[in-house]
């Protein structure tokens, strides 16, 4: 449950420029994004505002955290009948599945599955009541939205202390918890972000996810009753954390390019997550290209196949999204790899700072 703000977190842009985000936003399945943490980061430089500016992130260190998130249809989830209206799943590391609405207007957060045996028939589909847009379209500098929503945590009776059921004024028939969440974001800047796999045309937004908790129980004649005042909520107090902080947009990245999360009570940015990399379904460059790495797995060099087009930029990275190597512009279709650990790697291809093409390969 205390991943369910992560949600809101994980979803896909593209803009059409630095300042405007379009109807093409919206993922398609097949869409992946693999996300690494970060520490050490210049805060001064996340705090910029305003149009064209310039962010500089090249120097950053990498965490041990990986999140992948990547995004399919709805068609055969067993839980498409209790998230009617919903054409994607969301499916992030460690994290319930996610059901969205995408449509002209945007992207609008459903609702999401959680598993566990305190759950009824094993799982609890966290319905969201109105929907809530994660954005809205069309988005640029300027924009801001503020949306409120809620969803309901059954409780079995008998896993409330007597000591908390005393309290209460009421004789009653059911207990639930109801979670009240206020999603804010203001688009507060665009222009060029520098890291470590590039530089991309970015949009910048300040978000805020903010839930509250309140204690129901079901009053005979009286319906659903607040009895919040007559109980401390205690460990339900924390059920979902509050969360703020700054998103970088790219159209090269399914998802945001950068995430800067911001302490809810100092005020500090304090780590983040950068994606490692990318693939984005609707992009029709990547779809249209089609190439392999041989061999595979390789040994000291390996050679690109398949793959006419002129490229500019060569970047290998590692399964822990650290960039391992990168070369200009050759037209040499044979790398060398000797100098790589045995793994995994992921070879990614850019035109023009836009990311063109990739393959995952295997060094021995």
């Amino acid at each position: 449950m205390k991943y369910l703000h992560l949600y809101i977190f994980v979803f896909i842009f593209q803009i059409a420029d630095a300042q405007i985000i379009t109807s093409s936003t919206n993922p398609t399945p097949g869409t992946i994004n693999k996300q690494i943490g970060i520490i050490g980061f210049d805060t001064n430089e996340v705090k910029k505002t305003g149009n064209a500016q310039v962010w500089n992130f090249n120097n950053l260190t990498l965490t041990g955290l990986n999140i992948t998130t990547s995004y399919s249809d709805v068609a055969g989830s067993p839980f498409i009948n209790e998230f009617p209206g919903a054409n994607i799943i969301q499916k992030t590391s460690n994290q319930p599945d996610a059901f969205f609405k995408a449509d002209n207007s945007g992207m609008h957060f459903i609702g999401g599955v959680m598993s566990g045996p305190m759950f009824p028939n094993g799982f609890l589909a966290a319905k969201f009541t109105p929907v809530i847009a994660q954005y809205n379209l069309p988005m640029q500098f300027g924009n801001h939205s503020t949306e409120a929503t809620s969803f309901f945590y059954p409780i079995p009776k008998e896993l409330i202390p007597d000591s908390l059921l005393n309290n209460i004024p009421f004789q009653l028939d059911s207990i639930r918890i109801r979670i009240e969440i206020t999603r804010k974001y203001d688009c507060i800047g665009s222009g060029t972000i520098h890291l470590p796999l590039g530089s991309y045309s970015v949009v910048q937004v300040d978000f805020s996810f903010k839930p509250g908790q309140k204690l129901e129980v079901k009053v005979p004649f009286l319906g659903w009753v607040d009895v919040s005042q007559f109980v401390n909520l205690g460990q339900f107090n924390q059920f979902i954390p509050e969360t703020e902080g700054i998103y970088f947009l790219s159209p090269q990245h399914s998802g945001p390019l950068a995430v800067f999360n911001r302490n809810t009570i100092t005020k500090r940015l304090e780590s983040g997550l950068i994606s490692s990399l990318a693939i984005n379904a609707t992009n029709e460059n990547i779809q249209k290209i089609t190439y392999a790495v041989y061999p595979n797995p390789a040994g000291e060099y390996i050679e690109i196949r398949d793959f006419n087009l002129k490229y500019t930029d060569i970047i290998i990275i590692d399964s822990n999204g650290k960039v391992v190597k990168s070369l200009k512009t050759t037209n040499d279709k044979q790398i060398n790899v000797k100098d790589l650990h045995p793994g995994v790697y992921y070879l990614n291809i850019f035109n023009n700072n836009r990311q063109i093409g990739f393959s995952k390969w295997i060094k021995m």
